[in-house]
């Protein structure tokens, strides 16, 4: 719906994380898509530069958005937790 992508346009507009907190929101995100919260699409975005320096390529943010987007957080979770992103 409308209203709700712009909700999300408005959430995105806020500051990026910062990459020093990307540990901590990167728990937070993978708790919200264990408990399939709708929330875990705006704490993904806020992630992004930190997937980035964390060596994910845009293709996997994309696929990992994809299954957020179509609110397979499962698979989200599968693909984030198989990039070993905090090792």
């Amino acid at each position: 719906s409308a209203w709700l992508a712009q909700a999300l346009d408005k959430a995105d507009s806020g500051q990026a994380a910062p990459l020093s907190d990307g540990p901590a929101r990167y728990g937070v995100l993978l708790d919200l898509l264990r408990q399939q919260d709708l929330d875990a699409g705006s704490a993904l975005k806020s992630l992004r530069p930190w997937f980035f320096e964390r060596g994910l390529s845009t293709q996997d943010v994309a696929a990992i958005e994809a299954h957020v987007d179509e609110l397979d957080f499962e698979q989200a979770l599968r693909l984030l937790e198989a990039r070993q992103l905090l090792t």
